[in-house]
Parts: structure tokens; C-alpha cells; sequence
């Protein structure tokens, strides 16, 4: 039979991290795909609406711009739901949502980013509160 090295402590502990760390690998993919998948919009407008007066070229810069920064904001925000500790945890369940609101309010111009992105934070969330001991307990 083989003995693991480390007392049962530092066991509980690790597993105790882990759905910390899926969370904040959820989080963290979709903050970058944010970043990235708004990045190469924010120079163009490649949504236009045809209405009978004619073609009106809607400007989607400036939402553009806002998930970058929320984005970044959700890349930062995995990291800190990675280590773990409660109020990081709690604090990026707040960024979450701002950032599943900003998804949810642009997924008529980008359904498939949003719907992405949207599953994503969803999941993280459920990992989150399915072991609920890790916003509970000590960091």
C-alpha cells in the first residue's frame, strides 16, 4: 500500500482549492475570450440595420471598449477566485455577474461570443456554490 507524503491536512486543503481553481479557470477563459473577441471589434462596425428609409450603420465601439475593460477585469478576478480565499471568492462572484449582465446585454450583436461567455461564468458560479465550504471557510 502506498502512504502519501503529506499529513491529512494539506490533503483536505488541496481538495478543498481545487473547485476554487476550475472556478477561476472558468472565469479567467472567458475574460480573455472577452478581451480578445472585442479587441479585433473595436476598430470596425460590422453591424448595420436595414429599415425602409434606408441602411443605418450602427456604432458598436464603444461597447467594444467596455468589454475589454470588464474583460480584463474578469482575467484578474480568475486569478483571485483561484487562490481560493472568501472574500476574493465573494468579491468575484460580484464581477461575475457585472460581467454576465454586460454579455447578456450585447448578445444581439454577438450571440455566439455571448452565449459562450454567458456558459461559462454560469459554470463557474455553479462550481462555486455546489461547495459552498470554500465561501464558508477560512481562507
Amino acid at each position: 500500500m502506498a502512504t502519501d507524503a503529506r499529513p491529512d491536512d494539506e490533503r483536505a486543503d488541496g481538495r478543498r482549492r481545487r473547485p476554487a481553481l476550475l472556478a477561476g479557470v472558468l472565469v479567467g477563459t472567458a475574460g480573455t475570450l472577452d478581451v480578445l473577441g472585442y479587441l479585433s471589434q473595436r476598430s470596425i462596425d460590422p453591424y448595420v440595420d436595414m429599415t425602409g428609409g434606408g441602411m443605418a450603420v450602427l456604432n458598436t465601439t464603444g461597447w467594444a471598449r467596455l468589454h475589454v475593460v470588464v474583460g480584463a477585469l474578469v482575467v484578474v478576478t480568475g486569478l483571485a477566485i483561484a487562490t481560493g480565499r472568501v472574500p476574493l471568492v465573494l468579491a468575484g462572484l460580484a464581477v461575475v455577474a457585472a460581467a454576465v449582465t454586460t454579455d447578456v446585454l450585447f448578445l444581439p450583436f454577438d450571440p455566439m461570443h455571448g452565449m459562450l461567455a454567458v456558459g461559462l461564468h454560469v459554470s463557474a458560479v455553479v462550481v462555486l456554490l455546489r461547495n459552498r465550504r470554500l465561501l464558508t471557510a477560512p481562507g
